[in-house]
């Protein structure tokens, strides 16, 4: 059975840790309640009862539900001492019941003598199967190695008392178990973010060092000031970008300047400093310009054109 297999694990231990070299074949079921009263310095809680729990988890796991089978032995001690109760009113009962039928020796108590004599029976069948069963537990007592077996209510309630331990132990070492998974977890996590910290630390270092050897790159002072050292109306948020991306103060391509007059006029725009608002009016007056300009051409065209008809008819006139 697995409880029997469960108290050799407990007595391999016992061997080995009172002498290795001198075993002993048994021991008194009291000395279960001694193993909960060893605890551990390291962890607090744990006590020798923990630690034969862990090692019969590791080796045979399957022990562990002995306690699973053994539920009914809570009801134990109470029903033995109901029982002890009751065979024992039953015991007096039936020697007074024994006096009564002696004491019946008239005719007319025949009946109530043969009554009696048949209940008297019944009373001693169930006592005499009360003692037989109190022998079967004492055997069961002494095959535990306890010495007294008077107190069979005790030797019960002992039980029920390891029991309740070895669940309690079995439950501590699963969530202690959990818990320490947990935290290994965590310490894990840990280890991979410092991990990975590291390697972008060396990363940065190698590109820096890479680096070293690359000149660097022009860049615009920064500041409200350009080229000529005056101070440009750009707010300092576009002079970091375009000191950060010096490429934009070169502006596009010229083919894009020669097809596009707004990328060229933006693009000149950003190298004196204007604001794109000052650039949207500068493009608006450019515009408006541009077709002031083809207006008058327009109109010396056709003013020229005019004056020729003139005098292509005085010459056909003459």
């Amino acid at each position: 059975p697995k409880v029997l297999r469960t108290l050799e694990y407990i007595l391999a231990v016992g061997n080995y840790i009172n002498n290795p070299t001198r075993k002993v074949s048994g021991f008194k079921f009291s000395s279960l309640m001694k193993l909960i009263d060893v605890k551990s310095k390291a962890q607090a809680g744990v006590t020798l009862l923990h630690t034969i729990a862990s090692i019969i988890e590791e080796n045979e796991p399957e022990l562990l539900t002995f306690v699973d089978d053994m539920d009914a032995i809570k009801d134990a001690e109470s029903a033995i001492n109901v029982s002890q109760a009751k065979y024992l009113a039953m015991k007096k009962s039936a020697h007074e019941l024994k006096n009564e039928v002696s004491a019946l020796a008239a005719p007319e108590d025949a009946k109530m003598k043969t009554f009696f004599e048949e209940t008297l029976q019944s009373c001693n069948k169930l006592v005499s199967a009360h003692e037989a069963k109190t022998e079967k537990y004492q055997e069961i007592v002494l095959s535990f190695g306890e010495s007294s077996t008077n107190d069979i209510a005790g030797f019960f309630l002992n039980w029920n008392k390891f029991v309740t331990s070895f669940r309690a132990c079995v439950k501590f070492n699963l969530a202690l178990a959990k818990k320490r998974k947990v935290e290994e977890k965590k310490k894990r996590q840990v280890l991979q973010r410092q991990h990975t910290k590291e390697n972008l630390q060396i990363l940065k270092n190698n590109l820096r060092q890479s680096g070293k050897d690359i000149p660097p790159s022009p860049r615009k002072p920064k500041g409200n000031v350009n080229f000529d050292g005056k101070k440009n109306p750009v707010s300092t948020l576009v002079d970091e970008i375009l000191a950060d991306n010096t490429g934009l103060l070169l502006g596009p391509s010229p083919e894009i300047c020669l097809d596009n007059g707004v990328v060229s006029q933006v693009s000149s725009g950003l190298k004196t400093g204007d604001t794109f608002t000052r650039l949207r009016g500068k493009r608006i007056a450019a515009a408006a310009k541009r077709d002031s300009v083809k207006m008058k051409e327009k109109t010396v065209v056709t003013t020229v054109d005019d004056s020729t008809r003139r005098k292509l008819r005085h010459q056909q006139s003459t």
